[in-house]
């Protein structure tokens, strides 16, 4: 495959609020779910935390050591944290993989719910994951 390497710019207000979710989670495993989350969002009412727990199915799990959790739920506390935090971009790379079909069918409802009236960059390489998302540009190698 022949790839033709491409260039140019992003340009952004400086004051744009970034938020992230990466491939690998990104969490600090000594402290709880719930920690992970108010360290990255610390305006947040303890029910706004503990609502975002509820929306991702992991409310029985938010004060379990990061350490305890399954890839799954690791998955889902580091998409919580990133939609948790004040952003006005997000992010977003392979950020359902790891989640069973069940799991990610609500995650991805939370996640558009969350992201409705912002600018979303998600990368995958699965092109079912961009179906619910309006004025979508792909980019494709």
């Amino acid at each position: 495959m022949n790839l033709i390497p491409y260039e140019g710019t992003i340009e952004y207000d400086p004051g744009t609020r970034f938020s992230a979710v990466f491939q690998e989670n990104r969490l600090v495993d000594g402290i709880s779910a719930y920690r992970n989350v108010k360290i990255a969002a610390p305006a947040l009412t303890d029910s706004e935390i503990k609502g975002g727990f509820v929306s991702v199915g992991l409310e029985n799990d938010m004060h379990t050591t990061v350490s305890r959790l399954s890839g799954g739920m690791k998955r889902r506390v580091a998409l919580l944290r990133a939609l948790l935090t004040p952003y006005d971009i997000l992010i977003m790379d392979e950020p359902f993989k790891g989640l069973d079909e069940t799991t990610a069918a609500t995650v991805k409802a939370y996640v558009r719910k969350k992201t409705s009236e912002k600018t979303v960059l998600l990368i995958t390489h699965d092109s079912s994951e961009v179906n619910s998302y309006s004025n979508i540009l792909f980019l494709e190698s």
